[in-house]
């Protein structure tokens, strides 16, 4: 992974929580399971943050 400032790294995982809370907005559980871009988009955000994991522990 290329080396970037850890606050810009940040901005960009709250960037994509506020567009998952955005398409979200409203969704009761089941709702949630039953769109596939929504739990997509969920993973994402999971696997961003694993990934910038190390980064943070430096």
């Amino acid at each position: 992974m290329p080396k970037r400032d850890p606050a810009l790294l940040i901005e960009d995982m709250l960037s994509a929580i506020r567009k998952i809370e955005r398409y979200m907005a409203g969704l009761e559980r089941e709702g949630f399971l039953q769109d596939e871009k929504n739990r997509d988009a969920h993973c994402g955000i999971r696997e961003q943050a694993r990934s910038y994991r190390a980064v943070f522990r430096r």
